[in-house]
């Protein structure tokens, strides 16, 4: 999430500098653009996802028993859906966010400036993923879970322990 938001962000500000955005603007407005870009990075990590639940697979299905390995998947097909579903969810809201940083970043050293609580908003649940799997109903988890930039994580990880009802 953290890096296609921060290409979407590098892209909005090249564009912005080196004013390609004024003739791109000439053909399609503003929001077709936006959606347009975010789109395209989105059907992009998609197939990226794909790619690793189909390795993944392969590997389980196919290697694990040859080499012993015995895996099993908790939650099954529900649990990857929601994986799927916190990532979009997550992919839409931060690359928006980086897109308007880039809008209003006057080079790439300012935009790194101003994305800092973004990036500050993804690491802060990352790090907290023990406390949320050992307490996932204490207070601060809650809160988190329902706090929009920290939610795709804390609320995917609180699922699949089995703290919040899918």
């Amino acid at each position: 999430v953290m890096l296609y938001g921060q290409t979407i962000g590098r892209s909005v500000l090249g564009e912005k500098t080196s004013r390609t955005v004024e003739i791109m603007l000439s053909s399609v407005g503003p929001l077709e653009l936006l959606f347009g870009k975010i789109l395209g990075n989105a059907a992009a990590s998609l197939l990226q996802y794909g790619l690793w639940v189909s390795a993944t697979t392969l590997f389980v299905k196919v290697l694990g028993p040859r080499l012993g390995v015995s895996i099993a998947f908790a939650g099954g097909l529900p649990t990857l859906g929601f994986l799927v579903l916190f990532f979009l969810l997550a992919f839409f809201l931060y690359c928006s966010l980086y897109a308007a940083l880039g809008a209003a970043a006057q080079d790439e050293q300012h935009l790194t400036q101003l994305a800092w609580p973004l990036v500050l908003f993804l690491a802060v649940p990352v790090v907290m993923i023990s406390a949320v799997i050992m307490n996932p109903n204490a207070p601060l988890i809650l809160g988190l879970s329902l706090f929009p930039l920290t939610a795709p994580v804390v609320m995917f990880v609180r699922i699949v322990v089995g703290a919040a009802a899918p």
